[in-house]
This record gives structure tokens, C-alpha cells and sequence, in this order.
């Protein structure tokens, strides 16, 4: 394995595949560019491929800044998984209403029971209600990007 392959490694670890096909594609012509201009100006192969890797720059930095940019492998599955969950629920839109529903349906009993007169027992189904309604919206939030993916998870 040469340098460069070990670099591209380590500069392209924990991206998608579609995003790590792009960064090898353009690093590869970056260092084929540094090393022909390099063997150009007399260098021998060895020091135009010491010349190349030093013009790529440290991998991890490279990395950590592709990571900022494109999309990672765990982005990448959030993403699908998100959008499975998402088509499984929005398919069907009595699904949907079902799971508006039910936080809505805790919300009424729990005025129909402090009107009765039980506020202890309304308090603690307001708060179940209230309480589930993100769990049950969730599914409802539009995915399409890896932020909201994010949020998806964490409201999951």
C-alpha cells in the first residue's frame, strides 16, 4: 500500500460511500496534478510523490472537514432508516391521524375528567398526553436532511 492509498484511507474514513467516491475522484487528480508538475520540475517518482502528499495536507485535518460537508456512513443510515419509518407511517394516512389522535384524545379526557372533578387524575393524564405527543409526532417530521435526521432520533 503506498502512501497515498493510506492517506486517502484515513481522509475519507466514516464518509458515505457516494461522498468518499467523490473526495478519491478529486483528491486523485489533486495529487496526479502536484506529482506531474513535480516530475516536471526534475524531481525523481519518489520525490514528486513526497512533493504530492505534502501538497494534500495532513488527512485527518482533511477529514474532519469532509465530515463537516458531506455526508457521513451514519448520517447516510439515519437517512434510510428515517425514511423507511416515514414512508411506513405517511403511506397510510389513517396512520397518521391515528397518531395525532391519541395524544389528542389524552388531552380531551384529561378536560373531561377535571370537569368531573378528579384534578389529580386530569394533572396526570394532561401530563401522559403532553408527554407522549412528541413520541407520536416524530414519525410525522419531515426527513431530508442529516440534521433532521438527528432531531428525528433524539425525539424518537
Amino acid at each position: 500500500m503506498t502512501g497515498f492509498d493510506s492517506w486517502l484511507r484515513q481522509a475519507t474514513r466514516h464518509l458515505a460511500k457516494d461522498s468518499a467516491d467523490r473526495v478519491r475522484t478529486e483528491i486523485r487528480e489533486h495529487y496526479e496534478s502536484a506529482r506531474a508538475a513535480a516530475i516536471t520540475d526534475g524531481a525523481t517518482t519518489g520525490d514528486a510523490d513526497s512533493f504530492a502528499l505534502t501538497a494534500l495536507g495532513d488527512a485527518k485535518t482533511a477529514n474532519r472537514q469532509y465530515r463537516h460537508v458531506l455526508l457521513t456512513s451514519a448520517e447516510a443510515k439515519m437517512l434510510r432508516n428515517g425514511n423507511w419509518e416515514a414512508h411506513a407511517i405517511c403511506s397510510r394516512p389513517w396512520r397518521k391521524w391515528l397518531l395525532l389522535a391519541v395524544p389528542a384524545a389524552a388531552v380531551t379526557a384529561a378536560a373531561a375528567l377535571f370537569l368531573t372533578g378528579r384534578a389529580a387524575v386530569a394533572r396526570d393524564v394532561l401530563i401522559g398526553g403532553i408527554g407522549m405527543s412528541p413520541w407520536f409526532a416524530a414519525p410525522l417530521l419531515p426527513i431530508c436532511t442529516p440534521l433532521r435526521s438527528r432531531v428525528f432520533r433524539c425525539v424518537k
